[in-house]
């Protein structure tokens, strides 16, 4: 049916009174009184002449068009008997005649007279067209479109109402449309008169608007409460077409579909008609970037429908979220829809910008109109004239509130990666831009443009174009509003709808709509551009990028600056394109990147390979670095090259192919790209990896991957846009999965542990190391980058601290934080030069259980806290807790006590800084014992080794540099050693005595025999710390008799002689390796008598060395000394049956055997004895008394010894018991002469003359020695 062809109806069945109009899609049809009136097909004017006809029209076709006139007359049996023809509008067809809702206009005819007998009320979402009884009815042709309809004149005026305005129908005419585009709406005109000085025009009350829509806030919450929607509304109006003249209005309004732009339309044109040129000129609300107003007049170029305002949805509550319209109570206003030209464009002046080049130049826009709220949000024109701006109704225009951390996700629709930042709860008008030539949309972060270096200390402005406004969508829109001339007291509602709703959505919407010109395949494959082309820009917050044009790639994007040579960010993204750049080109920047694939497929970091990281690659376990000939090839390669930086990816990947010959495999690519990535902050001694191929962390516990978040948004904090996942930029790239949601789940997760933390610390008064981080996430003006979850490799830890890396689980040792908040910076001559970026961060890495392994476990380590803090790039806070567990020591199992963590000694770091000469500063790490314990031994007579201090040191730290990948740690022990005490002959001499454990003294009381240096040593390399070595390095410690208190009746309490020191031997169970050969014997010890029990000591075995000073033979063997050894030896019981074997024996310096010695005098002479013998008495006052017997003591000349016979030496303590430092001899001779038993007694006492005792004493302080002879 064209629009001049006179309408016409068919039947629906043979001998059915039921027609349906042609190409009406059975919603529009006649009913005839009779059926045997008509033939099959009749025409609109033919069916006028049915009396009691009835014309209806239906909201959708019936299933069964033929079979639907049933149901119809069903229908009408239920309304008042009609008295003549008759208009019906039945609503709910899908329902079932039960559901149908009619609305009639009844008519009644006399003659040719058909005057409207009852009129009806339609109303729609409070947009009401009130149709009066009166007028008379007549079919005719509309002289606009040519289309055909059922006119009302010379009644009462048809009225709208609408807004605040209520409006009758111009010259009182109206009719029922038969356009083919809108069948049954009803059609009328309406004259709006000019405003006159002041007053509100027609239009505007008329409520003729842009709305936006978002949840009202209750207004009587705490300060520090989230808010709490209270289930209203909150409208922001803004008025796009401002009347400032007589405008008319052609109106089509449908009952059946209000919402239907086509259907229900108040034009500005006549329908059908194409533009005169006399139509209206309004003011808007879009201004240019210099200020001057837009006025908009109505152009008819891109549609069927002439430019006007259709209907669009308000709702009247929030209901649930991410409902529909029909699930909330909602009415209706008017909002434009069509096409306008852009006038008052050329009124003079020019943006200041960046002159970079005639070529750049060349492309700046003439003229630019703001899209929101900022200056850097614009569409940029190529000329004043031929711009048009497009209304699309129907678009989206409800800002949902930003979910709780707690809230459940939002599905998002057709699998987007986000859900949209507006949502159809309530719809608007958004806007589209075109001209002749491709207008540009360009856009900077609001609180983050980007300014080239200027001279005298000022910046230029540098303007980049996001994208051009060119889409093969057919209607491409954005949400675009002009705010100028806005109330006062709506600006506040105004920005913040803006920033959480208009100016994301318009962002996606943009992206959307233009992204197959930047939707590269793999940006980080461009070639870089050519250093000389260009130029540094920085924003006030510090980030900066290289800029080489609108065309080209970015050169780099700098996140900060740790101290770089060249005066530039060294911590850079690199080739910057497609995505990436055109998120960055955002007005509100919240960003959050997660997915390497995707964030490389659009730009790249750098990377190096150096010494060090070839070393460290090298030495890396089975499986989990490269083949020896790959390593080979490539350190080959890039040392010839003298380790160049490669700029990208792309390069570097080239570089590991060529030299591999195209053998290298995808992991061990990746083995190299996270080693060489050179976006690595390093604060102090600490480096961070943060660059892309280092996020992923798949085998860690906790968060599997870093992220890193740009926020360069004012007025809302990062915690609020982390939940609000339709105000991020490319959410696409926040998660390998390409879902927001993903992130968003870890990154709450993240935060909400971080405010436990800060809550369990307030409870006790104290700080919390999360402090700063909450801190800034719920600042709503912080900006920065802030890295979540960042690799921090072990083997980069500070030299002090390498050791550390054997007891960290490698699993939960990352950064939970780096936060890069502001990087200042100067320009001089054109020139920018960078300042240090100000930093902060957190380690918190926690692992408090104990440890514990089976006694064949000799030695273990591990870290239970290293939380590390940094501010202002410095460390400012250190705190570590590590474990040394220690089953076993001097060859026998172990059990510490006191204490609650097993055999573990704990060991508290801490960190200090001293100011050094120059002003410079000295820091240190100190680890130290927390408290002092004592490890009771099992099954040895060393019965317990208390150790009261303990410190770890970094003996030797790897330098992987040289090729040195190896820590060495030692842990140094202090304390004292307890023996069990012998009952008869005491060499241990330190501990408590039995007489302590007989009456329940607690053993802990015994000093015992203090030690320093003693050495577990723990070596591992760095790029295995999990392979841990332990040794002990117990035969160097240092013992000090001195300061030790010795059991009374000891040994070394009564007698006098020197503690020389330990000796030990190797313990198979630690070292692994083969029991030692090594026996007294062969130390030069021979066993000699003494009243304990002696056994065969097995391997390990231990002793105390001793030195008896017997002084010097005077003048005939040259002041040469005699000084004995002795050594009180032990091993342990090996198992639990056996029994602790002990040993005594001497050894003379220089002698191997003790039997026979012979000391050289002068000539012919010697002297010597043939062994020793110890043995003990009890004094008169229960004093234990030690003797020590030289047996056959003589002077040899010539084979002959004198005197004659038996001659033995004892040696003895000072008697008085004050002192062990003076010694005492005696010799006892026996001539060998045996005297009978039966002899008399005067022979007997010959006899004992004869054998009578030479006593000499010396002091060992003086050497003075007296002789007595009786």
């Amino acid at each position: 049916m064209s629009g001049g062809a006179e309408p016409a109806f068919n039947r629906a069945a043979a001998g059915s009174p039921l027609y349906w109009l042609t190409d009406g899609g059975n919603r529009a049809g006649f009913l005839a009184s009779d059926a045997a009136g008509f033939g099959d097909t009749v025409t609109l004017s033919t069916s006028w002449t049915d009396a009691r006809g009835l014309w209806f029209w239906l909201d959708q076709a019936p299933a069964d068009p033929a079979g639907f006139v049933g149901p119809l007359q069903a229908f009408l049996t239920l309304l008042p008997p009609a008295r003549g023809p008759r208009f019906l509008w039945i609503a709910g067809v899908a329902l079932g005649i039960n559901g149908w809702t009619g609305s009639a206009v009844n008519m009644a005819r006399s003659g040719d007279v058909t005057a409207v007998t009852g009129g009806q009320t339609f109303d729609a979402g409070g947009i009401v067209v009130v149709a009066p009884a009166g007028g008379q009815v007549m079919v005719e042709q509309a002289s606009s479109d040519q289309s055909w309809l059922f006119r009302v004149h010379d009644g009462a005026a048809l009225t709208l109402l609408a807004g605040d305005a209520s409006l009758a129908a111009s010259q009182n005419l109206w009719g029922v449309s038969y356009n083919p585009l809108r069948p049954g709406a009803l059609v009328w005109t309406l004259d709006l008169a000019a405003p006159a000085v002041d007053e509100v025009p027609v239009l505007t009350s008329m409520g003729a608007s842009l709305r936006f829509f978002a949840p009202d806030i209750d207004p009587f919450m705490t300060l520090d409460a989230p808010p709490v929607p209270t289930g209203g509304i909150r409208s922001l109006r803004v008025v796009p077409l401002r009347q400032r003249a007589t405008v008319t209005l052609y109106c089509a309004f449908d009952p059946l579909a209000p919402l239907d732009p086509t259907r229900t339309r108040f034009g500005l044109a006549p329908f059908g008609a194409t533009a005169s040129g006399d139509e209206p000129v309004f003011d808007s609300g879009y201004v240019t970037a210099l200020g001057y107003g837009v006025q908009l007049k109505p152009v008819q170029i891109a549609s069927q429908t002439q430019p006007g305002f259709v209907l669009a949805v308000q709702p009247l509550t929030t209901g649930a979220t991410g409902g529909a319209p029909g699930d909330v109570p909602v009415a209706y206003y008017l909002t434009p829809d069509g096409d306008f030209t852009l006038l008052g464009l050329d009124q003079g002046g020019q943006l200041a910008t960046a002159q970079l080049s005639e070529d750049i130049a060349a492309t700046a826009p003439a003229v630019r109109v703001l899209c929101g709220t900022t200056g850097l949000d614009y569409v940029g024109l190529n000329t004043a004239d031929g711009n048009v701006l497009s209304f699309r109704a129907g678009r989206a225009a409800y800002a949902p509130p930003a979910r709780a951390e707690d809230e459940a996700p939002v599905l998002t629709q057709d699998d987007a990666p986000a859900p949209p930042a507006l949502t159809d709860l309530g719809t608007t008008a958004w806007s589209w831009i075109s001209a002749g030539s491709a207008p540009r949309y360009y856009a900077q972060p609001e609180d983050a443009p980007f300014y080239a270096g200027g001279y005298s200390g000022f910046l230029s402005y540098l303007e980049m174009a996001a994208t051009d406004l060119v889409t093969e969508d057919p209607a491409p829109a954005f949400p675009m509003v002009g705010y100028a001339g806005l109330a006062a007291e709506d600006a506040v509602f105004a920005r913040d709808i803006e920033a959480r709703g208009i100016a994301p959505e318009r962002r996606r919407r943009i992206g959307l709509a233009t992204g197959t010109q930047w939707d590269v395949t793999r940006a980080a494959d461009a070639s870089a551009p050519p250093v000389g082309t260009v130029t540094p820009a920085v924003s006030p917050p510090g980030i900066a990028i290289g800029y080489a044009g609108d065309n080209q790639p970015w050169a780099w994007l700098g996140i900060g600056n740790m101290g770089s040579s060249d005066g530039l960010p060294d911590l850079r993204f690199t080739a910057i394109d497609g995505a990436f750049r055109q998120a960055l080109l955002s007005n509100r920047l919240f960003m959050v990147l997660g997915s390497a694939a995707t964030v490389m497929a659009s730009g790249s970091v750098a990377y190096q390979l150096t010494q060090a990281s070839m070393n460290l690659i090298k030495a890396l376990p089975p499986g989990k670095g490269v083949s020896e000939t790959v390593w080979n090839q490539v350190s080959a390669t890039v040392s010839r090259a003298g380790y160049p930086v490669y700029d990208t990816e792309t390069a570097f990947d080239q570089m590991l192919t060529e030299a591999t010959s195209g053998t290298i495999t995808a992991e061990e690519t990746l083995v190299f790209q996270r080693f060489a990535g050179l976006l690595t902050p390093v604060i102090g001694d600490w480096l961070f990896r943060m660059s892309p191929r280092n996020w992923a962390a798949p085998d860690r516990q906790g968060p599997k991957n870093a992220r890193l978040i740009f926020k360069f948004v004012s007025g809302r904090s990062l915690a609020d846009l982390v939940s609000d996942t339709a105000a991020w930029n490319w959410p696409e790239a926040s998660s390998d999965d390409g879902k927001a949601e993903t992130a968003r789940s870890d990154i709450q997760a993240i935060i909400r542990t971080a405010r436990e933390s800060v809550a369990t610390a307030r409870l006790k008064n104290t700080a919390s190391p999360y402090d700063r981080f909450v801190e800034v996430i719920d600042d709503p003006d912080w900006a920065g980058v802030l890295a979540l979850s960042v690799e921090v490799p072990l083997d980069t830890l500070p030299e002090p601290l390498q050791p550390l890396a054997a007891g960290i689980d490698p699993a939960g040792f990352y950064a939970h934080h780096l936060g890069l908040t502001a990087t200042s910076f100067t320009s001089d001559n054109g020139t920018l030069t960078f300042d240090t970026t100000s930093t902060f961060g957190l380690i918190d890495y926690q692992d408090p259980i104990d440890q514990y392994f089976s006694s064949d476990i000799a030695f273990a380590f591990k870290v239970q806290q290293l939380t590390v803090g940094f501010e202002n790039g410095r460390l400012a806070s250190f705190t570590s807790s590590a474990q040394l567990m220690v089953n076993r020591v001097f060859g026998a199992q172990t059990r510490l006590f006191p204490t609650d963590h097993g055999n573990n000694l704990i060991l508290d770091g801490v960190y200090q800084s001293e100011a050094a000469d120059g002003g410079d500063r000295r820091d240190t790490y100190v680890f130290a014992m927390r408290e002092a314990g004592a490890f009771q031994l099992q099954l040895s007579q060393l019965t317990e080794m208390a150790v009261d201090q303990m410190r770890m040191a970094t003996a030797r730290a790897a330098a992987p540099q040289t090729g040195n990948t190896t820590v060495t740690a030692a842990f140094q022990m202090a304390g004292r050693l307890r023996f069990a005490e012998p009952e008869k002959f005491d060499p241990y001499c330190w501990g408590p005595s039995l007489s302590d454990a007989a009456d329940g003294t607690d053993a802990k009381s015994a000093a015992g025999l203090a030690y320093s240096n003693y050495a577990i040593t723990m070596s591992f390399s760095l790029s295995d710390p999990t392979a841990v070595t332990f040794t002990v390095q117990d035969g160097g410690l240092t013992l000090n008799a001195a300061n030790s208190q010795a059991r009374a009746n000891s040994l070394f309490a009564r007698f006098p002689l020197r503690l020389a020191g330990l000796m030990t031997t190797p313990d198979p169970a630690v070292t692994g390796a083969d029991p030692s050969t090594r026996t007294p014997e062969s130390a030069g010890f021979v066993s000699i008598s003494a009243p304990i029990q002696q056994g065969k000591l097995r391997q390990p075995w231990y002793g105390l060395v001793y030195e008896v000073d017997l002084g010097t033979l005077g003048a005939l063997a040259g002041s040469v000394g005699i000084t004995i050894r002795l050594l009180a030896g032990w091993s342990p019981a090996n198992d639990p049956d056996g029994k602790t074997s002990l040993y005594f024996g001497v050894a003379l310096p220089g002698v191997e055997q003790m039997l026979g010695v012979s000391l050289p005098l002068q000539g012919i002479l010697d002297i010597g004895f043939r062994t020793v013998q110890f043995t003990t008495y009890d004094d008169a006052d229960s004093g234990r008394q030690y003797l020590m017997r030289l047996r056959d003591f003589g002077l040899h000349v010539l084979g002959l010894s004198f005197p004659p016979g038996k001659n033995d030496i004892t040696v003895f303590g000072n008697p008085d018991q004050t002192s062990n430092t003076k010694l005492g001899w005696y010799a006892a001779y026996d001539d060998g002469k045996a005297v009978s038993e039966t002899a008399t007694p005067a022979v007997k006492a010959r006899a004992a003359a004869a054998r009578r005792p030479i006593r000499l004493t010396r002091s060992a302080r003086n050497h003075d020695t007296q002789k007595e002879t009786r």
